[in-house]
């Protein structure tokens, strides 16, 4: 009796064996100032729903709570989808607070752009980016979006198979999808194994479909230099400084943007003022200031002193163990002098 035949994957990017795949990485201790190789274990699943109302297929289209149902973290009408990185969240992580309020649900915070934000250490942007989940008004204005644990955008998968398989193919989850094809060059490939651009590109074949954009907000060089052809489809990057004025103009995160980028132009100015000022100082401090011999008598000045007999003339005797002392021998008497600037230009025996 033949057997069956083998179940297809049940998307394009791991086979069902595919569920764990393990992940490598790097933990600094800020203790001990050491660096510490992790490994992370990461349990891949497909029912994890995208929260958005447009969507009709996963499983989080309507949230229980204890007070009944309120919608969905993502609007149907919304003009736009926000995913940010993590260097935007930690430049203006207050700009994307007051972007994240029920009535506006535009905003998918991927999970791994919040823990690379979080490792930043920096107090102010901890207590900001923890309100994204410890204040209830904030998290139901925003999708939390594990990436790194859904099949469909996990590049973990992708790394994990290239090196069991040796594969550079690089699959999506259904045939209708952006990442269903392989990639035309390196730099198509570099877009897929992107884990924001990756997550995004998802996020505009599953849901929106071409209805508006998704909008990655970055200042990161390497995500900019993607040409617009590599995107996945539906899928724009923007720089803060332009998403902000284009897709919010005249709102709280507008003004909370600019506030931010005023004050990190303030402190860039004030640490550039602080770098100059202690140059100056330490060019005018006399442990730095080069030392300068006083200049030459004129052969006049020379020949007045010895006549009246302020100068005398005589041999130049240079003390072994203190170079910086010497004594003048004459015929009858001998002077003694200290310090480089009195003995001069001279040498021993002069």
């Amino acid at each position: 009796m033949a057997s069956a035949p083998p179940r297809p994957p049940s998307d394009g990017t791991s086979n069902e064996n595919d569920s764990v795949v393990t992940r490598g990485g790097f933990r600094l201790l800020r203790r001990t100032q050491t660096v510490r190789r992790t490994v992370e274990d990461l349990y891949l699943r497909d029912d994890i729903g995208c929260g958005s109302a447009l969507c009709v297929s996963c499983v989080d289209t309507r949230f229980g709570t204890d007070n009944g149902i309120h919608p969905p973290p993502l609007r149907a009408d919304a003009s736009h989808y926000a995913i940010p990185d993590a260097r935007a969240l930690v430049e203006f992580a207050d700009a994307f607070l007051a972007a994240a309020v029920p009535n506006a649900a535009d905003v998918v915070l991927l999970t791994s752009e919040l823990g690379k934000a979080l490792l930043v250490g920096d107090p102010r942007v901890v207590r900001s980016l923890r309100k994204f989940t410890t204040d209830p008004l904030t998290s139901r204005g925003v999708k939390h979006f594990p990436n790194d644990f859904c099949r469909a955008t996990s590049t973990a998968v992708s790394v994990h198979r290239r090196l069991a398989k040796k594969s550079s193919a690089i699959l999506g989850r259904t045939p209708q999808m952006s990442f269903a094809s392989l990639p035309k060059n390196a730099e198509e490939v570099a877009t897929q194994t992107h884990c924001v651009l990756r997550a995004a590109g998802w996020y505009a074949s599953h849901v929106v479909r071409g209805a508006f954009p998704v909008v990655v907000v970055t200042d990161d060089p390497t995500t900019l230099s993607f040409q617009k052809e590599s995107l996945p489809r539906g899928v724009e990057v923007w720089t803060p400084s332009a998403y902000f004025p284009k897709f919010r103009p005249n709102s709280l995160p507008l003004a909370e943007f600019e506030r931010a980028r005023d004050a990190r132009v303030d402190a860039e100015a004030a640490a550039m003022a602080a770098m100059d000022a202690t140059k100056d100082s330490n060019a005018t401090s006399p442990a730095n200031r080069k030392f300068a011999f006083p200049p030459h008598w004129s052969r006049r000045d020379v020949a007045e002193g010895l006549r009246v007999g302020t100068l005398v003339t005589g041999t130049l005797r240079i003390v072994t163990d203190a170079t910086a002392r010497a004594v003048v021998a004459t015929s009858s008497t001998s002077v003694s002098s200290s310090g480089v600037a009195r003995t001069g230009r001279g040498t021993d025996g002069s």
